[in-house]
């Protein structure tokens, strides 16, 4: 499995985005710019029409989506922090039931494997 990190530099070193899909010409292209083709194939025969829009999509989630998984990273780092070394605190100054404490400390174990 690819890391965040390998992820993060295939995107940095991939053609700059914004990528559009041609489903007729089976072709990626940077959007706007019809003379920078990513990949295409007269046929169709090694890329699907539905691969193009898959492909060129990817150029601006994957980006998006690496900084939304670091960001929940480290939200689930602080309330790991909190669970585990102010779950009295929690429970007493801030009236939050133990059980649900316990439950928030066991979704994070989940996220943790």
């Amino acid at each position: 499995m690819i890391t965040l990190d390998e992820m993060q530099k295939l995107c940095d070193e991939a053609t700059c985005g914004p990528w559009e899909a041609n489903k007729q010409y089976v072709r990626i292209q940077v959007k706007d710019d019809p003379y920078s083709l990513i990949c295409w194939s007269d046929d169709g025969g090694f890329l699907r029409g539905e691969d193009v829009f898959f492909i060129a999509a990817s150029r601006e989630f994957v980006p998006w989506a690496i900084k939304r998984i670091q960001k929940l990273e480290k939200v689930a780092e602080v309330a790991r922090y909190t669970t585990c070394n102010h779950m009295g605190d929690a429970v007493e100054y801030y009236s939050v039931p133990k059980y649900e404490i316990e439950n928030m400390q066991e979704v994070l174990k989940e996220l943790e494997k």
